[in-house]
């Protein structure tokens, strides 16, 4: 019975370690550049919104979920600034909503709706519709 007893305690109770070892090496990045140019086809003109509510200033209640990744360098997580995450969403719409494979000269409205504890923001791009059709 004893030998049962530790059989299963055995069974159940254990360690595990991994060790995976890696060959490395100084790894160097340079810059690169190339003379790559797109051949954009203008379109009609293109508008995009997103809305976001937040309550005292930076704790989100409500926003997009959806973004264009690119959009705005600062988009890493900034609770004390959420505008540009809502312009990215803004961006992804317009985007998304028409077809474009780019925004032309994209101009971004952002209304700011204060109260002493609930803030909304609100975001609008307009800009042309861009297809790149090539590339040179």
């Amino acid at each position: 019975m004893k030998k049962m007893l530790l059989l299963t305690l055995f069974i159940f109770i254990g360690c595990s370690s991994i060790n995976k070892s890696v060959i490395t090496s100084p790894v160097k990045v340079t810059t690169t550049t190339t003379n790559i140019n797109a051949i954009v086809k203008v379109g009609d003109k293109i508008t995009g919104t997103a809305e976001s509510s937040l309550l005292l200033g930076f704790i989100v209640l409500s926003g997009p979920t959806e973004f264009a990744d690119g959009v705005f360098s600062s988009l890493v997580a900034n609770p004390l600034n959420p505008t540009g995450s809502i312009k990215a969403a803004a961006a992804y719409n317009a985007i998304y909503n028409s077809g474009a494979d780019i925004i032309v000269n994209p101009q971004y409205v952002v209304k700011v709706t204060r109260s002493i504890l609930y803030t909304t923001i609100e975001v609008t791009v307009s800009g042309y519709n861009g297809k790149i059709t090539g590339f040179n």
